[in-house]
């Protein structure tokens, strides 16, 4: 006995003051609260326009406590297979789980909690929890957050521009629990990543010797902040229609890549950024949203795109007047021979720029001095970064004065022995649209927090001024000679003016300092309408086929599709608007009943063309076209129609209504335009219905409304 109850003691006194088996460290965390991290949810992504790009969707692992289940099946005085049955059917009509996989997983008697699923959205949890909750089952599930996946509701659409999400887990935490992380890892979620990722939050939790949860009263928790939601300049629509084309013409041109930016020139906003390549055809969405963004990683030399801005500054010191003549014939400088595509003998200042001169331009660079022109450039921002903040913008090479050989010069001024990207030089273009004022570009819109208040905007910023109304607008006039007798001509369209530039570089060769021979960049960056520009739109193609390689032959038909289509858009005004400014209205009479000389004679008297669709001779107007008081263009001819007697149906006009179901929205625009109505669009996509049935008959400028999915 005293043998034992000394070993006894020794034992006792081993533990309590040695503390061999670390028991104080137990205790401690059995009686201290550690702390649990709670995770946000990531911010979502939205056009400008309120279209969802980007969200979040979170999953939880549930367990299920059989001991809970069992009690409640005690006080309720049923069999607990029962209350397995009833969960197991509960979760399986509210997630994708198996009705049968959750019973076998409940059916194993040994295990007293049960993991059912950790891929349980948040918005099932919460109708499994309310369905529990009315079988007075609520307390049978522990939830416990599992993981986050990143949704783009576009697919590709502006893959490359958005960019993609990394999961990270961190074991960081005394206990070892991980603490998972949603971080931005390139494109859009990297560059607004502080405002995306939101802010953890903590709360405190008892363990017990299981490393279980113990209920606790009055423990601490800070709750955690969701990310913000992040609106960009960005028009979803305008992004489909670049994305669309660039895909259409990669394919026609056989290039490496293609890039399109579309900006507003009054504002710097980015309103379309698309940037594909031919290998994007056949590789997995995740690998593209992590391939770099060619429109702002991608160098290239510009070419004959810069030629404007040479003839812009020349312009600004008074050196040449539009009409003085150049002497343009092959120009030699000591070895070196600098000469056009074709010869050309003498132009003037302003053919120069239409006709694309290499000899012209570079001796108007020689009138306008080196050092002037270097600081010309770097004013328009060659050489460095626009300021957009989009994740991984290069800033392009533009040599230092100093490092300038004996041909810089020459060369810079039609776009060689510099490299820039594409949101550089369409934003220099911006410049000259707008008259002068160089901007800041932006992609981000506004952020709100999670009761919608907005707490970051991004407002127009001018970096500096660099040339004057009056002289911009030259410029502008000598670009619209560009496209409706130079050679951007395949860019024209008749119902608005356009102006713009090509650009045909060479390529440098992968490893040399020579040109490859037969590699080129196509470029064409335009503006419209001329008068009051209110898009500058940029494309360019690296290495197209070689019958392609002109910036007239690819990029030029590309940007004129781009254009036809945004002008299409119901969200475009600028057609109706420039109608409305530049054309004299004229109100169409009533004529009904009349005779074929009665009529003529009240429309010539309100001065109105009109042309006569006679089914009867010696007949009277039986209907008109456009209706009574329904005003119109004074360019446009009335109709009017001469039968025996008033048709009962004299209301109406001989149009019918076509079928637009399952058109897409451009298309059904381009339908509606023709006919003279007006859509209002709901949704997105194809449209799946029409307010005013196929084959009705339709006034001019009826409204027809339709939906899209």
């Amino acid at each position: 006995m005293i043998l034992l109850a000394s070993l006894w003691a020794i034992y006792l006194f081993t533990v309590q003051i040695f503390d061999v088996f670390n028991l104080s460290y137990r205790r401690q965390v059995r009686y201290n609260p550690s702390k649990e991290i709670t995770i946000p949810v990531r911010g979502n992504i939205y056009d400008r326009n309120g279209e969802m790009l980007a969200s979040t969707i979170k999953y939880y692992q549930i367990d299920i406590d059989k001991t809970v289940v069992e009690r409640s099946a005690k006080k309720k005085e049923k069999d607990p297979e029962i209350l397995y049955d009833l969960i197991a059917k509960i979760i399986s009509n509210n997630s994708s789980e198996e009705r049968k996989s959750i019973l076998k997983k409940l059916s194993n008697k040994k295990a007293k909690s049960v993991m059912v699923s950790n891929s349980i959205k948040e918005s099932e949890l919460l109708k499994i929890n309310e369905e529990l909750k009315k079988e007075d089952l609520h307390n049978v599930i522990i939830p416990s957050f599992n993981s986050m996946k990143r949704i783009y509701s576009k697919g590709k659409l502006g893959a490359r521009l958005l960019g993609m999400v990394k999961d990270i887990q961190d074991d960081t935490d005394a206990k070892n629990r991980a603490v998972y992380r949603m971080e931005g890892f390139c494109g859009i979620e990297s560059s607004f990543n502080d405002y995306l990722a939101g802010e953890y939050g903590w709360k405190e939790a008892l363990y017990d010797a299981n490393n279980s949860i113990v209920s606790y009263p009055d423990l601490q928790e800070k709750q955690a902040k969701d990310g913000n939601s992040v609106y960009l300049t960005i028009d979803a629509e305008i992004q489909e229609i670049v994305e669309d084309n660039l895909w259409e013409g990669i394919k026609k041109y056989q290039a490496l890549n293609a890039i399109a930016i579309v900006m507003n020139p009054k504002t710097g906003e980015i309103l379309a950024m698309g940037s594909v390549a031919r290998k994007d055809g056949n590789t997995n969405e995740a690998i593209i949203r992590s391939s770099a963004n060619l429109a702002v990683t991608h160098r290239f030399e510009p070419g004959s795109t810069m030629k404007p801005f040479v003839s812009l500054l020349a312009l600004d010191k008074k050196l040449f007047r539009s009409n003085d003549y150049i002497d343009c014939s092959s120009y030699h400088l000591g070895n070196r021979i600098i000469r056009d595509s074709h010869e050309m003998k003498s132009l003037t200042f302003e053919d120069v720029i239409v006709q694309s001169s290499n000899v012209g331009v570079a001796k108007i660079a020689e009138r306008v001095g080196a050092i002037d022109l270097y600081n010309y450039y770097i004013s328009l921002g060659f050489g460095n970064k626009t300021g957009s903040n989009i994740y991984g913008e290069s800033a392009g090479t533009f040599k230092k004065y100093t490092n300038w050989s004996g041909f810089t010069l020459h060369s810079v001024s039609f776009g060689q022995e510099m490299t820039v990207n594409a949101l550089q030089l369409t934003n220099a273009y911006c410049t000259i649209a707008n008259g002068g004022k160089v901007l800041r570009p932006y992609i981000l819109h506004e952020v709100k927090d999670s009761k919608n208040k907005t707490i970051a905007k991004t407002n127009t910023k001018v970096i500096r001024n660099i040339s004057t109304v009056a002289n911009t607008k030259t410029e502008k006039g000598y670009l619209k000679n560009v496209v409706e007798r130079g050679t951007g001509s395949r860019a024209y369209l008749d119902y608005v003016s356009i102006g713009g530039k090509t650009g045909t570089a060479e390529k440098i060769q992968s490893g040399s300092t020579s040109y490859a021979k037969y590699s080129y960049t196509a470029v064409f960056v335009g503006f419209f309408p001329v008068e009051d520009p209110q898009y500058v739109i940029t494309v360019a193609y690296d290495e197209p086929a070689y019958e392609f390689h002109f910036g007239s032959a690819s990029a030029v038909p590309t940007f004129k599709k781009i254009t036809e289509q945004i002008i299409a858009l119901p969200s475009c005004k600028l057609i109706p608007n420039m109608k409305w400014e530049k054309q004299v209205m004229v109100k169409m009479p009533d004529i009904m009943g009349l005779s074929k000389t009665a009529a003529q004679q009240k429309l010539s008297k309100e001065k109105i063309q009109y042309q006569i669709a006679e089914k009867e001779a010696n007949g009277i107007v039986i209907d008109q076209y456009p209706k009574a008081n329904v005003s119109f263009s004074s360019n446009e001819k009335a109709t009017i129609v001469i039968g025996k007697k008033a048709s009962p149906e004299s209301n109406n006009d001989v149009s019918k209504m076509p079928n637009l179901v399952g058109m897409s929205i451009r298309k059904a625009n381009a339908v509606a335009k023709n006919l003279k109505i007006e859509l209002e669009i709901s949704g997105s996509g194809i449209i799946v219905c029409q307010s005013i049935p196929p084959g009705e008959p339709i006034n001019y400028l009826q409204k027809c409304k339709v939906s899209a999915q």
